[in-house]
């Protein structure tokens, strides 16, 4: 960032003790960081109102096994590559969020979002890592097994104490289009659910 102009520091941050013990399970494990970005004055009124950016970082110290990871390319702003997970692996973190993610204030409408995402473009879960990250969070006894079955009954229990509204509430003001959310309902998310596709299935 230095060579755009940007002056950037990484400040550790230390985290605040969780009152919610799903949400310190959660959040076990992780490194935080807090990436300053300083704005040059020259461009405050062109690029942000306020002439430094924050963009927290965290990093998971402990992932859980049975993954695969992929390279991608990326050419914006310097042409490099990054190592990801693959789209059956990124759909399992995101179906953990969307199981055992404690709701502090309301519900996280966007991890709903990028379930239909997921589902409408006929990406599997992977059922293995998605087992070992609830065995690691505490949300599966290390005796059991996470099957297609048991995953899609925790999901319809899942969708079952959710308000949609307030979930449309968190999510509505990062879309262009945000009629796209008028169909969520307990009903939409059943019919999403019954598309889930699994891999790994024993």
């Amino acid at each position: 960032m230095n060579g755009f102009g940007f002056p950037v520091t990484v400040e550790k941050k230390e985290k605040k003790p969780e009152t919610n013990i799903a949400s310190a399970f959660i959040k076990a494990g992780t490194l935080k960081n807090m990436i300053v970005i300083d704005i040059p004055q020259s461009l405050k009124n062109k690029i942000h109102r306020e002439k430094t950016i924050k963009v927290n970082l965290e990093v998971d110290k402990e992932p859980p096994g049975d993954f695969c990871i992929e390279a991608k390319y990326l050419f914006q702003p310097l042409p490099f590559s990054v190592n990801t997970y693959t789209l059956p692996y990124l759909f399992a973190g995101k179906m953990h969020a969307i199981l055992c993610r404690p709701w502090v204030n309301r519900v996280k409408g966007r991890d709903w979002y990028d379930l239909v995402w997921y589902a409408g473009r006929d990406i599997s879960v992977n059922l293995k890592h998605l087992e070992n990250r609830m065995k690691q969070t505490g949300h599966l006894k290390a005796s059991e097994s996470l099957t297609e079955k048991v995953l899609k009954q925790k999901l319809q229990e899942r969708i079952e104490s959710i308000d949609f509204e307030d979930a449309k509430k968190d999510v509505e003001n990062l879309l262009k289009d945000p009629s796209s959310l008028e169909v969520w309902s307990g009903e939409f998310f059943k019919v999403i659910c019954g598309k889930v596709k699994v891999e790994g299935d024993i």
